[in-house]
């Protein structure tokens, strides 16, 4: 009985190691990243969709600052011109088809200081 419980525990052991070896990772690849960047930039991609679903998620913060009269008016508006900045930004980048680094590099720092701007106004007790 004891010797049916360990290769029970053995087979089992194996297949959850073969099928995590092989599933792949995130984008289809094996070790989850995107073909033509580091891991640094694993949520990177070539079209910029990372840059528009962060945009997005940004601007909901603003929305639901506002709503929870965190934001005050003036503030929201500073915020939302903030981001019509990077979207501007990112459509000029990505008119020739594709970011490329430096262009998302330089729009992932305008999208963290936006970021840090929506938390800082939100969490400033002057809201109304």
């Amino acid at each position: 009985m004891n010797s049916l419980k360990t290769l029970l525990v053995g087979v089992a052991v194996s297949l959850s190691c073969a099928s995590a070896l092989a599933y792949p990772g995130q984008h289809g690849h094996p070790n989850g990243a995107h073909p033509g960047y580091s891991h640094g930039q694993g949520h990177a991609d070539r079209d910029g969709s990372s840059v528009w679903e962060r945009s997005r998620h940004q601007d909901r913060s603003i929305r639901h600052g506002v709503a929870t009269r965190q934001l005050t008016p003036h503030e929201a508006y500073r915020l939302e011109r903030q981001q019509a900045r990077i979207r501007h930004e990112a459509r000029q980048a990505r008119a020739d088809g594709w970011i490329s680094p430096y262009e998302r590099e330089r729009l992932e720092r305008m999208q963290d200081r936006a970021g840090r701007h929506i938390r800082h106004e939100r969490h400033d007790w002057q809201g109304y």
